[in-house]
């Protein structure tokens, strides 16, 4: 070892005897180790040459301790070094309450380019996480490992509300109700309850790498179920899937699907499992089954003593009947919408705001080509007076409908005999042609 300089001291610095009340050194003149001061502005001010990571400072004006740790720079001068340091079982870390993490993940962290601090859950790990399934990680210059105990907690920046716990040797992710986060995909280790009359409405394909257990309805619109994983409807559980209508003229990311000219197709298909109840009204099926009360999930069966709240800006979307027997309170600036059902008030029931509800009739594809119809005749089928009866696909209940002819040939085009059932197409000419003539109809009853 190299010969130090300065005055050397070849014993330790002590004092005379135990009960001499003056410290050996006083804290503030020490370098790392252990300091005292009055307050943060005190604390900040230890000049660098006493600085080291890893000292301890105690300050007494807010009774907490600060650990100087290298987290955001290498530099011991640097104040966002010092960092709050909880003691006991409170404590940060130490206890079943963790820090939260960027994400609970899958693979190997060579993909990622971490800082001092960076947090995560490793489920099941490669590379450098290898060996490290259900540990939380973090790096400090190399992943450090957290090992978890029973009822261990933690948040997953990544995915907001859920919390995920260590509950018998697997971190189990918990959700919560009130304003549930509807999710369209459930990954491979999520889970997913839909309580019995509770509603869980997905705008698109579902896909399921996990597990559903659905107790209530599931309604698919415009989609499909896709995934690895399972749904299982379970007692009065049923799944719909429900191609609807889009608004015809169509906006960002809408797709329409004509069938026929201005025509468009609504399918609809209810699947009913075992202990499910179909009760067929003039514009839905309702599906009865029991209540379960503190649902997050929309109830379409507000009970004599249930009062469901729909905050501001808030949507409370429903496909079939409305029946409200308790309190409907829908606020100022929220909503309710009903698909293809009626909204029922029974006497005693109270709803707030009911021009806040909005009820839609979802057109079948049947209804539609009632209502419009269209077919072309070819020139030839013209009678040699000019004429010809158009028989119409599907029987009007009045006369209260419109016709257009357009002809690929110039005529004076006139109607006659008009019925439920067809008309006549005069081309007020004997000339013959051959060019095709097109008719729509429009009823309006």
């Amino acid at each position: 070892m190299a010969q130090n300089t300065g005055t050397l001291v070849v014993a330790p610095i002590r004092p005379l005897t135990d009960i001499m009340p003056i410290a050996t050194a006083y804290s503030s003149e020490i370098k790392g180790g252990m300091h005292s001061v009055a307050d943060l502005a005190a604390r900040n001010s230890i000049t660098t040459d006493r600085r080291e990571f890893g000292m301890l400072v105690y300050v007494i004006s807010t009774t907490d301790f600060y650990q100087l740790r290298q987290i955001y720079s290498p530099d011991v001068s640097d104040d966002t070094n010092w960092q709050l340091l909880e003691l006991g079982l409170s404590a940060s870390n130490t206890g079943d309450w963790q820090d939260s993490v960027i994400a609970a993940t899958f693979g190997d962290p060579s993909v990622l380019v971490p800082s001092n601090g960076d947090r995560y859950l490793v489920l099941s790990g490669a590379g450098a996480w290898t060996g490290k399934d259900n540990n939380i990680v973090e790096w400090q210059g190399s992943w450090m490992d957290i090992v978890p105990t029973e009822g261990m907690t933690v948040r997953d920046d990544n995915n907001q509300g859920p919390l995920w716990v260590y509950f018998k040797g697997a971190w189990v992710k918990q959700e919560f109700g009130g304003d549930p986060y509807i999710e369209n995909t459930i990954d491979y280790s999520g889970s997913l309850t839909i309580g019995t009359n509770s509603q869980y409405l997905v705008y698109g394909d579902f896909e399921i790498n996990g597990n559903v257990s659905n107790y209530g309805e599931v309604v698919v619109l415009n989609g499909s179920i896709t995934g690895t994983g399972s749904i299982s409807n379970l007692l009065s559980g049923s799944l719909q899937q429900v191609d609807m209508l889009t608004d015809v003229y169509g906006g960002t990311g809408v797709g329409i699907v004509s069938t026929s000219l201005s025509t468009r197709r609504v399918d609809i298909n209810l699947i009913a499992g075992t202990g499910v109840s179909l009760v067929t009204g003039s514009n839905s099926t309702v599906i009865s089954s029991t209540y379960i009360a503190d649902s997050s999930f929309p109830s379409y069966n507000i009970q004599t003593a249930e009062t469901v709240t729909i905050p501001a800006y808030k949507q409370m979307l429903i496909y079939g009947d409305l029946d409200v027997d308790g309190v409907l309170d829908i606020g100022t600036f929220g909503k309710v919408v009903v698909l293809n059902g009626d909204l029922n008030i029974d006497a005693g029931a109270t709803v707030s705001n009911i021009g806040n509800i909005e009820l839609y009739a979802l057109m079948s594809e049947t209804r539609l080509g009632e209502i419009h119809q269209s077919g072309h005749i070819l020139g030839a089928s013209f009678s040699a007076g000019g004429t010809y009866a158009v028989t119409l696909g599907a029987t009007y209940s009045d006369l209260n409908y419109s016709i257009t002819v357009t002809g690929e040939v110039p005529r004076t085009w006139s109607l006659s005999d008009k019925k439920t059932t067809g008309f006549v197409v005069d081309a007020n000419s004997a000339a013959g042609f051959t060019q095709s003539v097109y008719w729509q109809t429009m009823n309006y009853s």
